[in-house]
Parts: structure tokens; sequence; C-alpha cells
């Protein structure tokens, strides 16, 4: 898809007040054009199902795995970050399938002719299975606006639907949260921190020592206020910038969502990634529980979007991860800015030799 066609597709949804694929195609093709990526994307939709709605007969969404509408978020969220940076990136693995991990690795040990062979620990299995999640990002409009919405407010509405879902999709990524029934976790879960010294330099050296994994593999993982705070540190290395690079040789990749606290080194193939797609989606006969915690007792109601004259334009990432034995060391106290920054690089000053009476 085009820059726009998303949010023109989750605008087409929104404005034909239906599930049903024909009715979402016709108000394409009146408010887009059929030529567009969004008309396009309806159209491949309903090829894929028969049901004539977004759900398949299994009752699963259809989705569309449209290269330009995942690198909307891609090009932001860590998972592409990595992929980006790091030769061979994370372990690919496909929808809902089975992956066979192993746990406890193949022994080998010199013997001599005729003698008997040691066998130690043979190799264990266990089987990971790629159960799909996702994280879903709402903005509530006003019909009106959504109805007569130009190109400026259709880029912030698809700008911030975006910025929601990357943040989350980082935030729960380089965490040490424990996997759920909607989440799958972070890389970090099970995972002890290492303890910050209180100096970013000797902290960045902790975690290179205690790292296990593959350095060929390997990605630093943070936020653009550590980064910013490690070229403070290491400011004679100027190939770290808020947007990544290189740090001890090694790539890194710096996004939002990312706590500023954090650093983490993850070795990108012991970790089994499901980058899934994304798709548009809509909401008008819907209910919101709303907080107002104006007063001094916080108080929620329930309102309707319909009665409201509102919609919910919503954006949904499909995703899923699983760490391997070993696969990342992080120190999650650190405080990127208040470290003592390096002195700089001392330089031979330049001798300037007198002319002064030379013939």
């Amino acid at each position: 898809m085009a820059r726009g066609d998303f949010i023109d597709a989750v605008r087409a949804i929104a404005l034909s007040r239906s599930d049903e694929l024909g009715n979402v195609k016709l108000q394409a093709r009146n408010t887009i054009s059929t030529r567009s990526d969004a008309s396009a994307f309806f159209r491949s939709a309903e090829s894929l199902t028969d049901t004539g709605s977004f759900v398949d007969a299994d009752g699963n969404p259809v989705t569309i795995d449209d290269p330009a509408v995942i690198g909307l978020v891609s090009k932001q969220s860590v998972i592409g970050l990595v992929a980006a940076a790091v030769a061979g990136g994370w372990r690919s693995v496909q929808p809902f399938g089975s992956i066979a991990r192993q746990t406890l690795g193949t022994s080998a040990s010199w013997v001599g002719e005729a003698g008997v062979k040691i066998v130690g620990n043979p190799p264990l299995f266990v089987i990971d299975r790629a159960l799909v999640r996702k994280v879903v990002g709402t903005v509530i409009v006003a019909d009106e606006l959504l109805r007569r919405a130009n190109a400026a407010v259709k880029a912030a509405l698809q700008a911030d639907l975006i910025r929601a879902v990357v943040t989350e999709l980082n935030a729960e990524l380089v965490s040490n949260s424990a996997p759920s029934a909607s989440s799958p976790g972070g890389l970090l879960f099970g995972v002890l921190p290492l303890p910050s010294s209180g100096d970013i330099a000797a902290d960045v050296s902790t975690i290179i020592g205690a790292f296990r994994g593959d350095f060929a593999r390997a990605c630093w993982i943070m936020s653009p206020r550590m980064a910013v705070g490690l070229v403070r540190a290491f400011h004679a290395e100027q190939t770290l910038g808020i947007s990544g690079g290189y740090l001890c040789g090694l790539a890194a990749v710096a996004a939002t969502g990312v706590s500023d606290n954090v650093l983490a080194l993850v070795d990108c193939s012991r970790v089994l990634m499901l980058d899934g797609p994304l798709t548009p989606s809509a909401a008008s006969h819907a209910s919101l529980a709303v907080n107002d915690e104006s007063g001094e007792t916080p108080v929620t109601s329930i309102m309707s979007l319909w009665a409201q004259n509102l919609v919910a334009l919503r954006c949904e990432k499909y995703a899923w991860w699983s760490a391997g034995e070993d696969a990342a060391v992080w120190v999650d106290d650190v405080e990127p800015l208040t470290a003592t920054p390096a002195p700089p690089a001392s330089k031979t000053p330049a001798v300037l030799k007198s002319t002064k009476g030379a013939q």
C-alpha cells in the first residue's frame, strides 16, 4: 500500500458501517479509487474467504501480508530495526507452526582406536508453538471528521495509530513481562538483570562479559535517551546515535517504547520471531468504558459510540516471539544521562616552527 492507503482502508470500513466485504468494497470505490491499494486490499481479502466478511470459515481474521503495510510498523519497531541491522536477523517462524527447540547440546570427546565412545547428555528438545498474538491501536474520532478528512487529517490519524502500536509492541518485546493469553511476554522474562554500577560505561563492559550468545548475531537494544547517554559516555566513539548504529563493534538499535533505564544485548539467533501482518479495522456499534478522574472520586461510565456519533478506528498488528536460553543479558536500572562523560580524546599539539630569520 502507498502512503495513506492504510488509513483509507480503515476509513472505508468505518464509513461502510458494515463487516460485509461487499459494502466495504463499494465504500472504498466511492470514496477512494478502484485503482488504490486500499481497494486492492479488500479485493484480496474477499478472494481469501467465502464468508463475505473479514472472518473466514474457521473464525480467523483475514490478513494480507502486504510488505508496504507491514513496513509502516517495521521501520519503527524493534522487530524490524533489528532484522535490518543484524545479518540473518531473528529466527523467523510461521504462524501456529511447531518448532523443536534444542535445550541441551550434543557432547563430543576424543576416543582412541577401538576405545569406548563416551556419550554425555543426549540432546534434549522441547516443542514451541507460534501462538499468534496481536496488539491493537484504537483512536476515537467524530463521524463528521472522518467523512470530511483531508490528506493532512488522514496522515495525522495514520501516524497516531502506528505510533501507538509501535510503542506498545516495543515496550512488551523489551521487557521481563510474563507470557499470557493475550501477549507473548518479554524477551527478558526469566532473565535476572545485572546490577548497575552507576557508571554506564562500566555497565556496558559488564554486559559484554556476561554475554554467552553469538556475537556475530548480537544486537544492543535501547531507547533513544539511552543512546544519547552512551554517546555522552563514549563520545570519542561516534558510531552510535539516537537511531542506533554500533557500540563496541556490535550492532545497536534505539526505539521508542523501550524503557530509558534498560540496556540489553540480545542474540537474535536464539529468538524465534513471527513478524505478522498489520490489518485495518473499525467499529461504530460498540460501547466504551470511560473513566472520569476530574473529581475527587473517579467515575466510570459506559458510552455508546453510535449514540455519540463516534467511530473507533483500529489497526491490529500480529506478532509472537520466544527467547531461548542465554538469548539476552541486560541491566535495568541504568541512568543514561547522569554518568560522568568521558574526557575528550587527547591530541598531541602541533609544533609551530618559526620562520623568522630563515633564509
